[in-house]
């Protein structure tokens, strides 16, 4: 009676369901699996979060009774034969992760360009260049008589803040300025903006004659533009400021308008009440 009572008593067991322990194992390594697969840009889309109590882990309504009745069966024949046959193996404990170290990312990387002034037969224009030497970007060109030292105002220094206005619209950061002439000023970025996934443009004003547009412009990585998009002409001239009046805000609107639709977002203003920075994401 004893021994087909062990053996009844076996077989309950084998059949019972996994032990809560092995279960949480199951769950930590899905969770684990999970939290490997979470998206590593923040522009993908994330998938559903997983539960506080971790996934894999249903309360099952029966799983508690039988190992209830097992116990009651085992005072019933003598706890000691019993538990001395049917002593469960105990569970291996799953190896203890060690953490890992706290690595500190390095400060970026930068690199640099300078602006210098330019000057052939009495003309002169700005040059941004990097490594030195090399060009990426000039300013408009203006008068530069010999003998006469190049002034912050008039064209020059017109020439020289559009240049500048262009390379921080673009992403570059002006360095403190330096023992040098003015216009010797020297920008900075951090290195991989080089490679960046976001196309920038910036709102200008262009008049012609007694008439005005505000314009688009599209930048490359150092400043140079083109015209992308123009708003309807209005009234205005080019010796003086561009008023906010009902004519100009409404080819305003217009321009920001149709940017919209085509993916821009203002991302920053300038001086003016039309200036304005814009980003896209690239396609």
């Amino acid at each position: 009676m004893g021994t087909r009572m062990a053996l009844v008593l076996t077989a309950i067991l084998l059949t019972a369901p996994t032990g809560a322990a092995a279960q949480g194992r199951a769950g930590d390594e899905q969770v684990r699996r999970e939290a490997a697969a979470l998206p590593q840009q923040l522009w993908e889309s994330a998938p559903e979060p997983v539960s506080a109590a971790g996934p894999g882990l249903p309360e099952e309504p029966g799983g508690v009774a039988p190992a209830l009745a097992v116990v009651l069966l085992l005072g019933a024949v003598g706890a000691g034969y019993a538990v001395s046959v049917l002593r469960p193996v105990p569970a291996t404990a799953p190896p203890r992760e060690e953490p890992l170290p706290v690595v500190h990312p390095p400060a970026a990387e930068r690199e640099t360009c300078a602006i210098a002034l330019a000057a052939v037969r009495g003309r002169g224009h700005f040059e941004v260049r990097v490594d030195g030497s090399r060009v990426v970007a000039s300013s408009l060109t203006f008068d530069l008589p010999r003998g006469h030292p190049v002034e912050p105002t008039g064209p020059a220094g017109r020439a020289h803040r559009r240049l500048l206005v262009h390379l921080v619209a673009a992403g570059w950061e002006l360095e403190p300025p330096g023992d040098g002439p003015w216009y010797e000023r020297r920008l900075s970025r951090p290195l991989h903006e080089r490679g960046r996934d976001v196309d920038r443009a910036l709102v200008a004003t262009r008049p012609e004659g007694d008439e005005a547009e505000f314009v688009a412009l599209a930048l490359d990585e150092y400043g140079n533009a083109h015209v992308m998009a123009r708003s309807p002409r209005f009234r205005g001239r080019a010796d003086s400021p561009v008023e906010e009046n009902e004519p100009a805000a409404a080819a305003h609107a217009a321009l920001l308008d149709d940017l919209e639709t085509h993916g821009w977002r203002v991302s920053g203003t300038l001086e003016t009440w039309y200036g304005a920075t814009l980003a896209r994401r690239r396609r």
